[in-house]
């Protein structure tokens, strides 16, 4: 069960970050695993659970990153990550090519949200043509998200746009992958088992916009 992180959780990130060396890990190895490795797992079950008890029927997982960098990936980094993170999908779909919900801490800042991290160019040719077949449906779908202030809409365009949509339909609609997040600072809620409690509200706001971009990318 979920107790909260604390301040310790952040003592070690800035230190991995500063330090982001074998020597030093092994030294506080002890402290990742307490205040950072088993919080995150704690919060990852019990907003798995959460899930499963809200939606029903449905088949989630969870993936919990590990603060092991892959090797093949360094690009003059560190072995480790400086933050850490959970995934939460449907079994089935791509963790990568598919709508997931996410939670993530670093050094400064965590948050939570829902997104596609690198769709296939194929699915998000599928998204803009479901898109041009209906467009007053997505656009029911923005109208509702600017009205709340909790998540941000975070876009990665194409270079050259597409389509001829009118704002703010276009930003929607010319996009090679995007989040819909929630930023805070370290602390704060961070440090109470009320947090899982405000992160599955929030999955469940974005639940609709989940099931509109999986259901249109498939």
């Amino acid at each position: 069960m979920f107790k909260g992180f604390s301040p310790r959780t952040q003592d070690f990130l800035w230190g991995i970050a500063l330090n982001n060396e074998k020597p030093w890990f092994e030294a506080h190895k002890a402290e990742y695993t307490e205040y950072v490795k088993e919080p995150l797992r704690d919060l990852g079950s019990d907003v798995l659970e959460r899930m499963s008890e809200m939606y029903p029927g449905r088949d989630w997982q969870i993936h919990v990153a590990g603060i092991y960098r892959d090797a093949r990936r360094l690009f003059g980094r560190g072995p480790y990550k400086d933050h850490l993170w959970f995934n939460i999908m449907e079994s089935g779909y791509g963790r990568l090519t598919s709508p997931t919900f996410w939670f993530y801490i670093s050094p400064a800042k965590y948050g939570f949200g829902m997104g596609i991290y690198a769709p296939a160019a194929a699915q998000m040719e599928r998204y803009r043509a479901a898109v041009d077949a209906n467009p007053a449906s997505l656009e029911r779908l923005i109208a509702g998200f600017e009205k709340q202030s909790m998540f941000v809409f975070e876009p990665v365009p194409y270079a050259k746009k597409k389509g001829n949509h009118p704002e703010p339909l276009s930003s929607w609609y010319s996009i090679k992958s995007f989040d819909l997040s929630c930023d805070r600072d370290f602390g704060g809620e961070l440090y109470t088992p009320s947090l899982k409690d405000g992160i599955t509200d929030g999955y469940a706001f974005l639940m609709p916009y989940y099931e509109y971009f999986l259901a249109a990318t498939l």
